[in-house]
């Protein structure tokens, strides 16, 4: 089978190695790159300087799509940054081409209707990635809401804060898709995986209000703070949560609290703990201490293959993909205007 990767950065290399060890067929893997940087980088997102990728994988690159998409992969991989995303998918459907998209969707909803068309026109599956749906304290956190173990949901307070010049150990920060604004980039697009789990758990969101911008003294372009106020529905109850998202907190946390009728839940992703609290003396506590983050991506992975193989709706298709792409761009705007926006879906 043919793969092609569009972009090998930390994501795309990750892909790579996941779908190598899950492969039971010989694989010939291609890329399209315009850096052409062949450090390796590891699942812990740093740099192995003695490890040429191209080498080590016998991938052969391209620098040209075009001449890369001649090939006829099977498989395509967007691993660029956020605002190249949609017109490679469609050149990589059009040639007929199964595709997965590293979340966001994109940082516009431009292209994208023509994404769908050709997608549905060819019958190829176009996934977009957001591992989180694969991660257990999320799943738990979804079951627990389900089977309404602590009654009627009164409201949902989530947090996602990280120093953002830590994310990737093996560039500088000023140089990363997530500082610029004409990459995608913005602590709101970068860190949507929130969006995501709380329109998939709490349903679609009616509208969103949000403030914040570029407080800190990062060198970036984008906005690197927002305290966000969305109103969802479920199950005809509508449903108050606020998210506060930030590229500053040196000491990173990823916390999902649920307020309801009968008790709350405390989800902790980065501990990997889960806890429901009745009262004083009635919780229930949940640890995942075994749990290996690169798990979530091997799931995902495998859902992603199984589809297409048994031509199965995915968990995360375009449509879906594009939900919480419409909800952070209308935060987005909210950000911008300082008003409450109504929430179009496209």
């Amino acid at each position: 089978m043919k793969v092609l990767f569009i972009g090998l950065g930390g994501i795309g290399q990750r892909h790579l190695r996941n779908l190598l060890s899950l492969s039971k067929n010989k694989l010939e893997i291609y890329a399209w790159r315009v850096k052409n940087d062949n450090k390796e980088i590891t699942n812990t997102l740093s740099q192995e300087k003695s490890s040429n990728i191209a080498k080590k994988y016998n991938i052969k690159v391209f620098n040209s799509l075009n001449k890369a998409l001649e090939i006829k992969p099977s498989i395509t991989f967007i691993c660029n940054p956020s605002s190249m995303h949609i017109k490679p998918a469609i050149l990589a459907v059009k040639s007929g081409s199964h595709v997965f998209i590293e979340k966001p969707l994109s940082n516009t909803i431009d292209g994208i209707k023509e994404l769908v068309k050709e997608s549905e026109k060819r019958k190829k599956l176009v996934y977009v990635g957001f591992q989180l749906r694969f991660n257990p304290v999320i799943n738990k956190l979804k079951e627990i809401v389900e089977k309404k173990e602590i009654g009627k949901i009164l409201g949902v307070r989530a947090e996602v804060a990280e120093y953002m010049p830590g994310f990737h150990k093996y560039e500088n920060y000023k140089n990363s898709y997530a500082s610029k604004k004409n990459l995608g980039g913005g602590v709101i697009l970068t860190q949507i995986h929130e969006i995501d789990y709380l329109q998939w758990i709490f349903g679609v969101p009616k509208r969103a209000f949000a403030l914040g911008g570029k407080y800190s003294g990062l060198e970036i372009n984008v906005e690197d703070c927002a305290s966000i106020l969305i109103e969802s529905r479920l199950k005809k109850i509508d449903i108050p949560i606020s998210i506060y998202m930030d590229y500053l907190q040196k000491d990173p946390r990823r916390t999902c609290y649920v307020y309801g009728s009968e008790g709350r839940i405390e989800a902790d992703l980065k501990n990997l703990t889960l806890s429901i609290i009745k009262d004083t003396n009635k919780v229930r506590k949940f640890q995942w201490k075994n749990f290996d983050r690169n798990e979530q991506f091997i799931e995902q992975l495998k859902h992603f293959l199984k589809a297409i193989k048994n031509k199965e709706k995915p968990l995360v298709d375009i449509k879906e993909g594009l939900k919480s792409l419409d909800i952070a761009l209308t935060i987005k705007k909210s950000l911008k205007d300082k008003k409450i926006k109504k929430i179009n879906y496209s």
